[in-house]
């Protein structure tokens, strides 16, 4: 009893097999009707395997209305969330704190000063470096990378692909400095919207500057007077 109890309340829940269920007593019973009509030796022969067929059925169905049951029940379990270590996990929540306003200061300086030579802007930007104390320089540095970080977009990528008909891991990283090196308007606007560098440049232009990746080791080793370590400003800014 306590089964078959089951079994209906499974039936209950699961329409599907309600209606599987309810097509198979159409079936056995028009097979029973049919079975009826035949002649006595007809009957001798079908019912066997109408028996067969109806004992093979019921238990098939039996078995799927427990396993229905079973994952009802674990559906009602309620499920443990184990947690995700992520102390071993670098973000950049450090990083998105940094203020750039005195980075994009001596840059658009850098930019006025050159006029638009790469080599001038990082005579520029050493010199003006060295002048700060080292903490400045490590900061100049940090503001360097959250800039390079957040023009990762896949449209830049794109709008270096139109311009320059080729993109690499490498040529992309000095891509985007180049960008930081037109200055804070330039690189603001472009993130906003890619097109906006076909004011600046044209389709065959090399856009790279890898030099301005130096400038601050080259300054904070000069006002150190030591040779670069795990304590000058690019491995203090990549450890963030």
């Amino acid at each position: 009893m306590r089964t078959l109890e089951l079994c209906l309340s499974c039936v209950r829940r699961n329409s599907v097999l309600t209606a599987v269920l309810l097509h198979f007593l159409r079936v056995n019973a028009q097979m029973c009707n049919l079975d009826k009509q035949k002649t006595a030796q007809g009957r001798k022969t079908l019912a066997p395997i109408v028996r067969t067929m109806t004992r093979q059925i019921t238990i098939f169905l039996t078995l799927v209305l427990f396993a229905s049951c079973s994952d009802d029940k674990k559906a009602d379990i309620p499920q443990t969330t184990i947690p995700i270590k992520t102390n071993n996990i670098k973000t950049n929540s450090r990083m998105d704190t940094i203020n750039t306003d005195k980075f994009w200061s001596l840059v658009d300086n850098a930019v006025k000063f050159s006029n638009g030579d790469n080599a001038l802007k990082e005579k520029y930007l050493t010199t003006e470096l060295e002048k700060l104390s080292l903490d400045e320089i490590k900061n100049f540095e940090i503001a360097f990378r959250k800039c390079v970080i957040d023009a990762d977009d896949f449209k830049v990528m794109a709008a270096q692909k139109i311009i320059e008909d080729y993109v690499s891991d490498d040529t992309y990283l000095y891509f985007r400095c180049w960008l930081i090196g037109h200055g804070k308007t330039v690189y603001t606007e472009t993130l906003k919207n890619p097109d906006y560098l076909a004011t600046i440049a044209n389709k065959g232009d090399e856009c790279e500057w890898e030099g301005v990746m130096y400038v601050a080791t080259n300054a904070y080793s000069k006002k150190s007077g030591k040779e670069e370590d795990e304590t000058f400003p690019r491995d203090i800014a990549i450890g963030m």
